[in-house]
């Protein structure tokens, strides 16, 4: 993962532009690593509670903070976008 060094530069070096590109949740893979169905049910997923439940609060909260915090989030398609949205 590359959250901390993004989150990192924002803060120290903020002249520097960030970007992030995700091609997965970390929350969404570890649904779908549990056999829970994950696109089907993407809308009624809360995230943060999910991470609680499948004790991954720390990886999923950089991620998100990351996601919030960079100058420019990207993701590699629509399903991923949605994924992030919803989660």
């Amino acid at each position: 993962m590359t959250g901390m060094g993004a989150l990192y530069l924002q803060k120290a070096v903020p002249e520097i532009a960030t970007i992030f590109t995700t091609h997965a949740t970390s929350i969404g893979r570890s649904i779908a690593g549990n056999n829970k169905p994950l696109y089907d049910y993407l809308f009624a997923y809360n995230g943060d509670q999910m991470a609680r439940e499948l004790n991954m609060e720390a990886k999923h909260s950089i991620e998100k903070q990351t996601a919030h915090h960079v100058d420019c989030f990207t993701t590699v398609s629509e399903i991923t976008n949605n994924e992030c949205k919803e989660l």
